[in-house]
C-alpha cells in the first residue's frame, strides 16, 4: 500500500513467487521423499540400515537445503528468463554451499552489531569473519559458474508462457 510500484519490480516478484513456489512444492517433495526412502516393510526393524547419528543431522541438512533450493529454482525459472535472459541449472547445487554460508554471514554480522557498543574488538572480529564468508560465497559462485553448461542465455519469456508455466506448476503441486 505504501509503494504500489514495488509490484512491478523484479526483486519483489521474485521474492514472493519463489516463496510461494517453495510453500507449494515442499509438501510434494516431502511425499516423494517418504515414498523413496521408506524402509522395507518386510525387513525386521533391527535389520534396517541406520545412519550413524553423527552423519544423520548433516545429511538431513544437506538434503533439506537441496530440496528448498530446487523448489526455489523451479519457481524462479520464468522470471529469471524474463528479467535477466538467463537459464541457470547450476543454481541448485551452488546453493548447497551459498545458503549455509549466507546464514553464517547473517549470524556474524548480527554478532558484530550486538558487540559493537561494548566490545569493539569482538565486533571487528565478527566483521572480518563476515567479510571472509562473503568472499567464500563469491569464490564458490565463480567456481560453479565455470562449470560446463552452468548457464546459458535465453530469450525473454512472454507473459503467456510464464502464466502457463505457473498455472501448470500450481496445478501439479496442489493437485
Amino acid at each position: 500500500a505504501f509503494d504500489p510500484q514495488q509490484l512491478f519490480q523484479a526483486g519483489f516478484q521474485l521474492s514472493f513467487l519463489v516463496v510461494l513456489c517453495i510453500i507449494l512444492i515442499m509438501p510434494v517433495f516431502k511425499k516423494l521423499e517418504e515414498r523413496w526412502f521408506a524402509p522395507d516393510p518386510l525387513l525386521a526393524p533391527h535389520l534396517r540400515r541406520q545412519w550413524h547419528p553423527v552423519l544423520r543431522i548433516p545429511a538431513w541438512f544437506c538434503w533439506e537445503t537441496l530440496l528448498v533450493s530446487l523448489a526455489a529454482w523451479l519457481g524462479a525459472i520464468p522470471l529469471v528468463a524474463y528479467y535477466f535472459n538467463i537459464f541457470t541449472p547450476v543454481s541448485t547445487p551452488a546453493n548447497l554451499i551459498a545458503v549455509p554460508l549466507c546464514g553464517l554471514v547473517l549470524i556474524s554480522n548480527l554478532s558484530s552489531l550486538i558487540l559493537a557498543g561494548w566490545f569493539p574488538w569482538g565486533a571487528e572480529v565478527f566483521n572480518n569473519a563476515g567479510w571472509q564468508l562473503m568472499d567464500w560465497i563469491r569464490l564458490s559462485s565463480d567456481w560453479f559458474a565455470r562449470w560446463p553448461k552452468a548457464y546459458w542465455y535465453v530469450s525473454a519469456t512472454r507473459f503467456y508462457g510464464s502464466a502457463l508455466y505457473y498455472a501448470l506448476f500450481i496445478g501439479l503441486c496442489t493437485g
